[in-house]
């Protein structure tokens, strides 16, 4: 049978007053019998670390400790489940008009701390992006039906992805701070974020290839001239004299042709991508790869490119058609507007966001930002890699149910 608890607030007066004075040797099982106290000597027990842990508020009788303080929530635990699904009517309005949709009994800040300490749920912004073309919509829903049943080790492992990107120095040369403030708290113009200085402003263009087993080199193309290297102005061509001779003057002539600067090749602004470069420079490096793969593997492999018109997929006869029939490399009709079907895009963002976290600053030349671009593409894993196809069975079902929408995932 269990110990019953003496709850007498005079007893529990005596007995303290009593365990307190005690003799040298007389024991608490002693105090506990006493005539005037006379209780088990396991509540003596209790009441002496209950006074422990509360102090004077022992000597009186207090009810079980609750391990929920304070009134009891108004709005139900299950209404606030409700309305954090996409599902709900009222899950993308703002707090105040939730509370005036639902006829809710509270405050828009009470219902904003409710989602906050009970779901650890809270209202963000929405990603933006450009809108995907009607035409676009049905490939992209086919593709992803073409491709649902498709697996991981029977056909997206054996699939060479391939894309380009251009990284500029200026957009990658901060990361977004956050702090933590009072709502309406105006005196704080000494925490805003200043730009990190990068001393360059220019866009590097870089194409790669990645597969469930391997990563490819990065390859640069249409490098920027270095900002401080400027063309040196040509000095005008010597005019003849009123008093010199011919001979005088040609000579001047020979002078200022062989002291003419170097001429300096400029690049074309932008990506400038065309079949002939894309077939001559880039291209043949992924087709190597292909062939590495297939070697080591002794399987076929799939070259995915997106439907860039330099790639030559829009047409049946162009110079690129005809290196990767001559490599006998099987393509992958890749939908256009499809950035979100392209695993190797997932890397190009996590290299984005390692750079924002560089300092800017060190970024003096074009080598250094390209220096800076290598560093963080061999860093990616290969278990990185992987993570992120393996979403590719999945992106095929889920771009059906969005109605060919674009796609979103805790990686990508």
């Amino acid at each position: 049978m269990g110990v019953k608890v003496i709850r007498d607030t005079p007893k529990r007066v005596r007995f303290f007053d009593a365990y307190d004075n005690r003799k040298k040797r007389e024991s608490l099982r002693e105090i506990c019998a006493r005539p005037n106290i006379n209780i088990p000597h396991q509540t003596g027990s209790d009441w002496l670390h209950k006074r422990a842990q509360l102090g004077s508020q022992a000597d009186r009788r207090t009810r079980a400790l609750s391990a929920n303080l304070g009134r009891p929530y108004t709005l139900p635990l299950s209404f606030l489940q409700a309305l954090v699904d996409p599902h709900h009517p009222s899950h993308n309005l703002r707090y105040p008009d939730i509370v005036e949709t639902e006829h809710l009994a509270v405050s828009a800040y009470t219902l904003q701390r409710n989602l906050v300490t009970r779901l650890r749920a809270r209202r963000f912004k929405r990603p933006r992006c450009k809108p995907i073309s009607a035409k676009n919509k049905p490939i992209r829903i086919r593709y992803g039906a073409e491709n649902e049943s498709r697996t991981i080790p029977g056909y997206w492992r054996w699939v060479w992805f391939t894309d380009e990107v251009h990284f500029n120095s200026q957009d990658l040369a901060t990361e977004q701070q956050y702090d933590l403030h009072i709502a309406g708290q105006f005196d704080r113009m000494g925490d805003i974020q200043e730009d990190n200085p990068c001393p360059i402003d220019v866009t590097v263009h870089v194409a790669g290839g990645i597969s469930y087993d391997h990563k490819g080199d990065i390859i640069f193309y249409n490098d920027p001239a270095e900002p401080h290297v400027k063309k040196p102005r040509r000095p005008p061509r010597p005019r003849k004299r009123k008093y010199e001779t011919v001979e005088q003057w040609e000579h001047r002539i020979q002078i200022w042709e062989s002291e003419k600067p170097i001429d300096f090749e400029v690049n074309p602004k932008g990506n400038s991508m065309t079949q002939k470069f894309y077939a001559k420079h880039i291209l043949p490096k992924h087709l190597e790869q292909i062939q590495q793969l297939k070697k080591e593997f002794n399987c076929e492999i799939y070259l995915l490119e997106d439907n860039d018109p330099s790639h030559g997929t829009r047409s049946k006869h162009n110079v690129c058609i005809v290196l990767k029939q001559a490599a006998g490399v099987v393509c992958i009709i890749h939908p256009a507007q499809s950035p979100d079907l392209n695993a190797i895009e997932a890397i190009w963002q996590i290299i984005k966001q390692r750079l924002r976290k560089r300092d800017g600053s060190k970024w003096l030349t074009v080598a250094d930002f390209k220096a800076a671009i290598k560093e963080e593409w061999d860093a990616v894993t290969q278990e990185e890699i992987q993570k992120r196809i393996d979403e590719m069975p999945w992106r095929c079902v889920r771009v059906q149910q969005l109605e060919g929408r674009r796609i979103r995932s805790k990686l990508w």
